[in-house]
């Protein structure tokens, strides 16, 4: 398997990104999706099919949500596995930002 391309979706407080992954076994695959750290989520389990031609790869996608829990950097680990395919690990880096300003309102009291 090999990493293609990588492509980014924003949300206002969580974030998606694809990843696509080219795999080029020739049957039909089941990746199992793990994750070390909370502030990422990603489905258990991923189907890969299997290579059209002998060096033609078929593209996977796999999509990874960030929701943060707190302000700052956090880094995870992705590793898809499965028993014909092995084993793939993929960094995954995240920053959370504080809020910015809003517009100001003026509140008055009435009497």
């Amino acid at each position: 398997m090999k990493y293609r391309e990588y492509q980014a979706k924003s949300f206002s407080r969580w974030q998606q990104r694809c990843g696509l992954l080219c795999q080029y076994c020739s049957r039909l695959l089941t990746l199992l999706c793990q994750l070390d750290h909370s502030d990422y989520h990603v489905d258990k389990t991923v189907t890969a099919p299997a290579a059209a031609a002998a060096g033609a790869g078929s593209d996977v996608s796999v999509d990874v949500t960030f929701e943060p829990s707190s302000v700052g950097d956090t880094g995870a680990v992705l590793t898809l596995s499965s028993s014909a395919g092995g084993d793939y690990a993929f960094p995954l880096a995240g920053v959370c930002l504080p809020p910015k300003p809003q517009v100001h309102f003026q509140v008055h009291s009435v009497p």
